[in-house]
Order: structure tokens, then C-alpha cells, then sequence
């Protein structure tokens, strides 16, 4: 088994999606959107780090992957 984050970057808007891999079948646990507002890099950074670290605590990723 396997969980993995996928992330889509942009500019304000970050696509992701947490899947679930169990020999052939994948199964998609949760998915959205992160809205990151016009505001300087570090603080886009911040705020899209708090983001990713809810997911971190909520499954246990063993992969991640960004497009």
C-alpha cells in the first residue's frame, strides 16, 4: 500500500491530490485546491507550507510527485 500527494504548482492556485495505491487499484482519499492570495514569495510560501503540512498530518504520504 501506498499513499501519495500530487501537486499541480501555480502562480496563486495549487492543485492536489492524495492517492491511495493497493497493488493494482488507486483510489483517491482527497483532493482541492490551495488559494495562496497575491502577497509576497515567502509569504506565499508559508502559507502554501502550513497547507501541505495539514495534509502531511492527516495521511501518511509515502510518495509524492509534482507536475
Amino acid at each position: 500500500m501506498s499513499i501519495i500527494l500530487w501537486i499541480d504548482p501555480g502562480t496563486t492556485t495549487i492543485w492536489f491530490a492524495v492517492i491511495e495505491k493497493i497493488a493494482q487499484k488507486r483510489e483517491i482519499l482527497d483532493y482541492g485546491i490551495i488559494h495562496t492570495l497575491q502577497k509576497t514569495t515567502p509569504e506565499k510560501l508559508l502559507e502554501l507550507g502550513e497547507s501541505l503540512y495539514e495534509l502531511l498530518e492527516k495521511y501518511p504520504i509515502s510518495h509524492a510527485g509534482i507536475e
